[in-house]
């Protein structure tokens, strides 16, 4: 048995089809008074549902969510909260509200509340990302103190985006396998994860209102969520996060392009972890099989598709590398403008 060391962040966790009304429930869980909702604008039309449960608790409305999280649109929302006296945000929807909440928290008393609507297990992690500028960077922000998993959220998600958002959660799983120092959980979580969301990934797209699959999916997704809070992100993720922060491209198509690419490119530093990711695709080669999931599902399938421009591969590759980068295998430019070049002419 390794020896290992970790915090396990206190979280109330609701889960199930209608726990959306369990809302007042998990703001006293935050010991909460005064909740600001920061609204995605696709939940718009459940955020008259949010504010009638919140009553007298409501302090107000932000909906200035934005992809990829503007400095600026955390600022504001920390300035509203300051002026309603706002003890806790509440997030509704996708990674760009939970982050926004997170990081517009950061280094105050006011806590959050996520209540996501897509795949991308930013509600529990302890950090969010802001972009200033065209670059993105992280902020040190603790975990949201409650999180509400209503499946219901999810119906509506369109195929496209939500394929992306499931290969998100796919990521984290895949990633948690080779991380340096992953924590046990996030390892257990990581193997009933990548056992759970294909199936569940497929099941969506055939039927997406379907509740058993809906449900399914969103589970499986709070598993990655679990391992990537006690794991942490490679090569995969730090090309996706230079994707959406320089270049705009939403973070769910970045990971369906990018994913298979990566799982062959560490496939021979980490064939143990990799080969787990083959067996729970039922299929020989793990990369073959992401790529196939993706397509299936009606992902993203090419760098090129997404309309970037295949001259800025390299300095892609150069912003990759600025920062040191923990990953199974070593990764030179060459090589990671090499991946680039397969990510961008996939089909």
């Amino acid at each position: 048995m390794r020896s290992f060391t970790y915090q396990q962040s206190p979280v109330f966790v609701t889960f199930g089809a209608g726990t959306l009304a369990k809302l007042p429930d998990a703001l006293r869980a935050c010991d909460g008074t005064r909740a600001l909702l920061a609204v995605s604008p696709s939940q718009r039309s459940v955020a008259a549902r949010a504010e009638a449960l919140l009553g007298t608790a409501l302090a107000g409305r932000f909906d200035g969510v934005a992809p990829h999280v503007p400095g600026s649109a955390v600022e504001a929302l920390g300035a509203l909260a300051r002026e309603r006296g706002a003890d806790v945000l509440v997030a509704l929807g996708g990674g760009a509200a939970i982050d926004l909440c997170k990081a517009s928290a950061a280094g105050t008393e006011m806590r959050v509340l996520a209540v996501p609507t897509t795949y991308g297990g930013s509600e529990l992690t302890m950090h969010a990302g802001r972009t200033d500028g065209r670059a993105k960077s992280p902020v040190v922000s603790g975990a949201p103190r409650a999180v509400v998993y209503d499946p219901e959220l999810t119906y509506d998600l369109p195929l496209r985006a939500g394929a992306g958002s499931a290969m998100n959660a796919l990521a984290h799983c895949v990633e948690a396998l080779y991380a340096p120092r992953p924590q046990p959980l996030a390892l257990l979580a990581a193997e009933e994860g990548l056992r759970r969301i294909p199936p569940a990934l497929r099941a969506v797209s055939a039927a997406p209102r379907d509740p058993g699959a809906r449900a399914e999916l969103l589970f499986g997704a709070y598993l990655a969520g679990v391992a990537l809070a006690g794991s942490g992100m490679a090569l995969h993720h730090r090309i996706c996060h230079v994707l959406g922060g320089r270049y705009g491209i939403a973070h769910g198509d970045a990971n369906a392009v990018i994913l298979p690419h990566a799982a062959r490119f560490n496939t021979p530093g980490a064939p143990e972890a990799l080969a787990k990711v083959a067996r729970a695709l039922g299929v020989d080669d793990a990369a073959d099989g992401l790529a196939r999931l993706a397509r299936d599902a009606g992902a993203a399938t090419s760098l090129r598709e997404l309309g970037l421009d295949r001259a800025e591969l390299p300095a892609i590759a150069d912003l990759v590398l600025a920062q040191p980068l923990a990953n199974p295998r070593p990764v030179e430019r060459d090589a990671l403008v090499a991946l680039l070049e397969d990510a961008w002419g996939a089909s």
